[in-house]
C-alpha cells in the first residue's frame, strides 16, 4: 500500500533491525498476535515504525514513533491513517493508548500529536507515581542480602524485565516493568504472604537490567501502590532516604471509529 513516495511492510526478525531507531527494544517483547508494522520511503529505507495490539474490540497502540531522520515529513502521520482503516474495516471500535503527563508539564509533544490525530484525551481516576532512577541507582542495594540456599532469581522469557524469585519449586515473588515512552512502568509486583522483602531482590535484579538496557531512561513509575505491597515497598524506599516525587495523572488516548458511509 502506497502514498506517494510511502509504503507499509510488517516487521519481522528478519528486518527488525533497521527499524530499532524507531521502535527501539520493543519487538523484543512482541506477543504472539502483536501487529508490527513499518513505514519505508521511495529508497527502500526504514521512516517509522507501530506497533498495535488487538484487545476487547479495540487496538491498542503501543509505540509508533519515526526514524530520526524522517521526522516531520508525515511518515507517523500515514501509518495511523492506514491503522485507521484497518481497524475500521475489521470492525473494532477504537484506537486507544495509555500515557501519563506530569502535572507541571502541561500538554506534552506526545499527547499533543495524539490530538492532531483525532484522538480525545480522558483523565483516568487512578495516579501513577513516580520516582527518580538516578536516585535508586544512588541507593542501592535494597535487599540488604544476597540469595539464600535453595533461591534463584528466574528471567521471565518474552519479558524484557521480567522477573520471579524462586525456592526451590516454589514462586515467592514477581516483577514486570516495560519501556514506555521512554521512562519504566512498573506493572506488577507480587509476593507470597510472609514474603514481602523478597521483593527487593527483585527490584535490585531489574535496576541493574534497566540501567544497561534504557541507560537513557529517568523514571520508574507504577499505578499499583495503592495495593498493601506496594505500600510496603514504598516504605521501604522511604526507609532509604527515597521519598516519591512525581504524582502522575494517568491519562487514556481514543479515537473512535465511525461506520462508513454510505453515500
Amino acid at each position: 500500500m502506497k502514498n506517494g513516495e510511502m509504503s507499509l511492510t510488517l516487521i519481522t526478525k528478519e528486518n527488525e533491525s533497521a527499524f530499532h531507531s524507531a521502535i527501539g527494544d520493543c519487538f523484543a517483547e512482541k506477543q504472539e498476535d502483536d501487529l508490527f508494522i513499518g513505514v519505508v520511503d521511495e529508497k527502500g529505507a526504514a521512516a517509522a515504525a507501530g506497533a498495535f495490539r488487538e484487545e476487547n474490540g479495540v487496538l491498542q497502540l503501543l509505540r509508533i514513533a519515526s526514524d530520526e531522520g524522517h521526522r516531520g515529513k508525515g511518515c507517523a502521520y500515514f501509518l495511523m491513517e492506514e491503522m485507521k482503516k484497518r481497524a475500521r474495516a475489521a470492525g473494532l471500535s477504537e484506537i486507544g493508548t495509555y500515557l501519563f503527563a506530569r502535572e507541571e508539564d502541561g500538554e506534552g509533544e506526545w499527547m499533543a500529536w495524539l490530538k492532531r490525530q483525532g484522538f480525545e484525551i480522558a483523565h483516568l481516576p487512578a495516579k501513577r507515581y513516580g520516582i527518580s532512577l538516578a536516585a535508586l541507582y544512588e541507593k542501592q542495594p535494597f535487599a540488604g542480602r544476597r540469595l539464600r540456599k535453595g533461591e534463584k532469581i528466574r528471567f521471565l522469557k518474552n519479558q524484557k524485565y521480567g522477573f520471579e524469585l524462586v525456592k526451590e519449586t516454589s514462586v515467592r515473588a514477581t516483577l514486570l516493568a516495560e519501556d514506555f515512552h521512554g521512562d519504566i512502568y512498573l506493572s506488577l509486583v507480587d509476593a507470597e504472604p510472609g514474603y514481602f522483602s523478597d521483593v527487593k531482590l527483585l527490584i535490585d535484579e531489574a535496576l541493574l537490567n534497566v540501567r544497561e538496557k534504557a541507560p537513557e531512561a529517568k523514571l520508574l513509575y507504577t499505578d499499583i501502590n495503592s495495593y498493601r505491597l506496594m505500600d510496603y515497598v514504598e516504605r521501604s524506599l522511604k526507609n532509604r532516604g527515597l521519598e516519591i516525587e512525581k504524582e502522575l495523572s494517568a491519562l487514556y488516548a481514543a479515537f473512535a471509529m465511525e461506520e462508513d458511509s454510505d453515500e
